[in-house]
C-alpha cells in the first residue's frame, strides 16, 4: 500500500476540516502532474472544496444590507427638510459607502424638491450619514411681534437652498429601512424679497434675515 493512499483515507475522516494539510495538496499536485490519475484527482478535489467554500462563505457574510438591497423608497417626515413637512425619496447606493437621492413633498408654503449625495460609514445593517445638496420651492418667513400681524416684517419667494445634514441609517435583511437626521439649510439662489405694508421696514432692519434653516426629520420605508 502506497503512504499516499494511507493519508487520504485519514484525511476522509475528517470531512469537516477546513484548511487543508499543505504537504498533502503539494503531494496530490506532484502526483496528478506526474500521474494524473482520476482517483488523484478527486482527492484533491476533495481537499480544496472545504477551503474554496468557506472563502466564498465569508466574503458572502461581509456585503452590507445596503449592498443587499441598494434601493430604498421612503416616506419622510420632519420640520423644514428639504421635502417639506411631508415628502417621499428615492435612494440608490452607487457604491458600498455613497449613495444619491431625490424627492418631493408638501411644505408649509407649498410643494418642494429635492436632491442629495450622501457618505455611508458603519457597521453591515447601521450606517452613519452624512449629506450634501439642493431643494427648492416656494418659501416665505416671518418676524414674529407682539404688535398685530399686519405690522410684522414678511418675506417670501421661491429660492434655491443649499442643504447639509448628518444621520444615521438602519436597513434590516428583510427590507425595513430607516433615516433620521438634522440638517441645517441656506437660501443660495431664487427670488427672496420684504413684502406686504412692512416692505420698507423689512428692508431697513430685516433684509439678510430668514436665508438660514435648522431642520430635523425621520424618513420610513422599504429597501429592495
Amino acid at each position: 500500500m502506497s503512504p499516499w493512499r494511507g493519508r487520504c483515507r485519514v484525511f476522509a475522516r475528517q470531512p469537516r476540516l477546513v484548511e487543508p494539510d499543505l504537504a498533502l495538496v503539494h503531494g496530490l499536485l506532484l502526483i496528478a502532474r506526474v500521474r494524473p490519475r482520476p482517483r488523484v484527482l478527486l482527492m484533491l478535489a476533495v481537499v480544496l472544496a472545504p477551503t474554496a467554500t468557506a472563502t466564498a462563505g465569508a466574503a458572502e457574510s461581509e456585503r452590507s444590507t445596503f449592498e443587499e438591497r441598494p434601493t430604498a423608497l421612503y416616506l419622510q417626515l420632519g420640520l423644514g427638510t428639504p421635502t417639506g413637512t411631508v415628502g417621499v425619496e428615492a435612494e440608490r447606493m452607487i457604491s458600498p459607502f455613497s449613495a444619491v437621492t431625490a424627492g418631493a413633498g408638501i411644505g408649509a408654503t407649498g410643494a418642494q424638491g429635492a436632491a442629495m449625495v450622501r457618505l455611508l460609514g458603519g457597521d453591515l445593517r447601521s450606517k452613519v450619514v452624512l449629506g450634501a445638496g439642493v431643494s427648492g420651492g416656494h418659501y416665505s418667513w416671518f418676524r414674529i411681534c407682539m404688535d398685530t400681524a399686519n405690522t410684522c416684517p414678511k418675506k417670501e419667494g421661491n429660492v434655491v437652498w443649499a442643504n447639509f445634514e448628518v444621520g444615521g441609517a438602519y436597513r434590516s435583511r428583510a427590507g425595513f429601512a430607516l433615516r433620521y437626521f438634522v440638517g441645517y439649510g441656506r437660501i443660495v439662489a431664487g427670488k427672496y424679497e420684504c413684502v406686504g405694508d412692512t416692505r420698507d421696514y423689512c428692508l431697513a432692519h430685516y433684509r439678510d434675515d430668514g436665508r438660514n434653516l435648522l431642520y430635523l426629520g425621520v424618513a420610513l420605508g422599504y429597501a429592495f
